[in-house]
């Protein structure tokens, strides 16, 4: 009985997972934020944004979380990588460098493996980005190889912090519209403030 059992166990091991060695850390991703902790439900509705003049939707794409917004040819923003499809997405948008908030060995493996630079700059929602990261991030933008791929696990409230910056420092937008459009695409002025508050700060 104890060998049926093993045997069994083991074929149901090698079911979920053949063909795809990182589809464990695909399904844990789907449940645990790698930089909080965080669980989150496999599945949820995802509401669009509304279009707008000064960025595009481009939608739920294979691979990654959450919907995908373009500010530009330069930068896209999104949620985290969950499949290996993803890699197709991201080369079909151009994509050449990755900046993650919320990296782990999940998707470093995956950009080794599709050859995308990955950029690792983790921080949280109670403590917001540091000026140090934000000037490593406008580094990256100024110096590296776009398009860039901005995301967090969600891909609204983090890394929209780091799109607002773009806008900023780099499009020289002033500080309240880039923040409005940051309330438009998932942002929220009220909780999302410990990330809000640091970043207005470093506007001269």
């Amino acid at each position: 009985m104890s060998n049926f059992r093993a045997v069994f166990i083991i074929s149901l091991t090698s079911a979920m997972c053949l063909g795809a060695p990182p589809c464990f850390g695909a399904w844990f991703r789907s449940k645990v934020d790698a930089v909080s902790g965080a669980t989150h439900s496999a599945k949820k509705k995802i509401t669009l944004p509304p279009e707008g003049e000064s960025y595009d939707i481009s939608g739920v794409l294979p691979g990654l979380k959450n919907y995908v917004v373009k500010y530009d040819d330069n930068v896209y923003r999104g949620g985290d990588i969950l499949e290996p499809s993803a890699g197709k997405t991201l080369r079909k948008l151009g994509v050449k460098t990755i900046i993650s908030i919320t990296p782990n060995e999940y998707e470093r493996e995956f950009c080794r493996e599709y050859k995308f630079e990955l950029v690792e700059m983790p921080f949280k929602k109670d403590t917001g980005v540091s000026e140090e990261d934000v000037n490593r991030f406008l580094e990256t933008i100024r110096t590296g190889e776009g398009a860039f791929y901005v995301h967090c696990y969600g891909g609204t409230h983090r890394a929209g912090i780091l799109g607002a910056a773009y806008r900023i420092f780099i499009l020289n937008w002033p500080v309240e519209k880039a923040l409005e459009e940051y309330d438009v695409l998932g942002g929220d002025f009220e909780t999302d403030r410990p990330m809000i508050e640091p970043l207005k700060r470093m506007v001269p």
